[in-house]
């Protein structure tokens, strides 16, 4: 499990392309797409600058009324998959 003290942020060479109120992005190196819901797109949206994984689940806390240890088990396993792909460094 990822540590919520940890800085997170979106790798330079993947790009999102927004469809209605979901996104897709796109890994230039490998070529692959990676489909995102809605709370997904916000969670890419808001790793437009580097954060620690607490801000974002504090600033998610903020626009979804969700129990917080909820939210931050959720935005882990969304990040650990990220960094799966090799989409997001942490730090």
């Amino acid at each position: 499990m990822i540590d919520t003290t940890r800085t997170v942020s979106a790798r330079a060479d993947v790009t999102m392309a927004d469809l209605d109120d979901e996104a897709v992005l796109l890994d230039v190196v490998t070529g692959h797409y990676f489909g995102l819901n809605p709370v997904g797109r916000r969670i890419w949206t808001l790793l437009d600058q580097p954060r620690r994984i607490e801000e974002l689940v504090d600033a998610l806390a903020d626009e979804y009324e969700v129990p917080r240890a909820d939210l931050q088990r959720d935005v882990v396993a969304f990040l650990e998959r990220l960094h799966t792909k090799g989409l997001i460094t942490l730090s």
